[in-house]
């Protein structure tokens, strides 16, 4: 959400509340421009609708490598997060968006080396991770499989902080429903307190029978 729409946003939390769904805003950073993202994610934190609603939580996407020396993106990460709070205040809920732990841990560790995983779990209260499995395995011992070590490096890079996890599995249009089974039964085995696809139009009937075993 580069900038919000008043009247939109306005019309989807008030529809959201009057059916008691909960709403979560996010927003990507570049982190080229400190004050601009900051000034874009305590707005919308900020944000009420004639009738009093707000989102009911934030979360911030941890992803960008526009800044292209990964220590100035962590200082600048950081340092924008300690703000986020400071601004929400401490009982306000914050989210922590991050590319595949597989990938800034294994597959590709240069894309932001020093990741900041303790000073993050300081600061927010859940981890997302977008483990994204349905771009990189098939079949759903693979999509388990996947899903497990993600959780795992999360876990690890944690040590002892047992941080709450919500895991984003992937695109809804590309998994099939055997592989969601086998990506709910992982997170089900591993104390994780949600999971998810993107997007809402791509999930399929045994999907939903599979996803349903989360509530």
């Amino acid at each position: 959400m580069k900038e919000l729409v008043p009247d939109g946003v306005e019309a989807i939390i008030d529809a959201a509340h009057r059916r008691g769904i909960e709403v979560v805003a996010w927003y990507l950073p570049g982190f080229r421009d400190l004050p601009l993202d900051l000034h874009r994610a305590i707005r919308t934190i900020g944000f009420e609708t004639r009738r009093g609603n707000r989102f009911d939580s934030f979360a911030l996407d941890i992803e960008s490598s526009e800044v292209r020396r990964p220590s100035l993106r962590t200082t600048r990460l950081l340092r924008m997060s300690a703000a986020i709070r400071r601004a929400a205040g401490a009982e306000y809920p914050l989210g922590a968006i991050m590319a595949s732990p597989d990938r800034l841990v294994r597959t590709d560790p240069r894309f932001w080396p020093g990741f900041p995983w303790r000073r993050l779990a300081d600061t927010y209260d859940v981890f997302l991770p977008m483990t994204y499995y349905t771009y990189r395995v098939k079949g759903p011992r693979a999509a388990a499989r996947y899903t497990a070590q993600n959780v795992q490096i999360i876990r690890r890079q944690t040590s002892g902080m047992q941080v709450p996890i919500h895991v984003v599995g992937g695109i809804s249009f590309d998994a099939t429903g055997p592989e969601t089974q086998g990506f709910v039964q992982s997170v089900l085995d591993r104390d994780v307190i949600g999971a998810s696809y993107y997007t809402f139009p791509g999930i399929t009937l045994d999907q939903w029978k599979a996803l349903s075993a989360l509530r």
